[in-house]
């Protein structure tokens, strides 16, 4: 497996903006829309071969806007009217034919490559859509025993399984951090209150919050007087629980 998750870094504001894509005339967006959904219909009877390319089409006549050519007013209308596509199904593809290549979904299947990227997102390991191939999965056996199985061999009902036992995993940890940090916010005030006297300790007071992936640590409230020593005390607190 990949190494744990991390933050995303923080994205680079470009030197210069990305032009967005020319308005089409109407006519011209009818017309667009007109051969895409064309198209689309000549792609579906074979989806198990073409579903990346219907996606790639889907994912161009939302980015265009084209269905509001004909009246539709979201993708999703135009998908259920247009090809008798649900809006689960036409998202499917969408976000298939944007993580892997053609090769791949016609490989594996869009419907598999698309409970591999939910699993990937439950595990706590990085990793990223183009390891899906290689990748090993948790499943459970019917003896209860987990084991790890290649990702070509597991079958959707394991990958639905999976996911859900990763998420289930991830609760409990959730939780405990919670308890953790109420625990710790907690001591680290009682250090605060000590060290600023009963006079003072109506109004100080520690918070614990996240900004840009860090974790930061607010004291408010202290008397300059005591400001070294309210200090001090938070310090020690937060080191000593360490």
């Amino acid at each position: 497996m990949a190494t744990a998750k991390q933050s995303p870094p923080p994205r680079k504001t470009p030197s210069r903006a990305k032009k967005a894509p020319a308005a089409l005339s109407q006519d011209s967006a009818r017309l667009a829309l007109d051969r895409a959904t064309k198209s689309i219909r000549g792609l579906q009877k074979d989806v198990a071969r073409n579903a990346w390319r219907i996606g790639r089409s889907l994912a161009l006549v939302a980015e265009l806007g084209l269905h509001r050519a004909r009246g539709f007013a979201s993708l999703e209308a135009y998908a259920a009217k247009s090809l008798d596509l649900t809006a689960g199904t036409a998202f499917l593809y969408m976000r298939v034919a944007q993580a892997f290549s053609e090769t791949a979904v016609a490989t594996f299947g869009a419907e598999r490559l698309d409970r591999g990227l939910r699993y990937i997102a439950a595990t706590p390991e990085d990793e990223s859509p183009k390891e899906l191939p290689t990748l090993r999965v948790r499943v459970r056996d019917d003896d209860g025993a987990v084991r790890e199985k290649d990702f070509a061999e597991v079958t959707l009902v394991e990958l639905r399984a999976a996911t859900k036992a990763e998420r289930d995993a991830a609760r409990p940890r959730t939780k405990r951090a919670a308890e953790d940090t109420a625990a710790l916010l907690e001591r680290v005030n009682a250090a605060l209150d000590a060290a600023v006297g009963p006079s003072a300790a109506r109004a100080a007071e520690v918070r614990l919050r996240e900004a840009g992936g860090k974790a930061l640590v607010d004291v408010r409230g202290v008397p300059r007087a005591k400001a070294t020593a309210a200090f001090r005390a938070v310090a020690t607190a937060l080191r000593d629980a360490r």
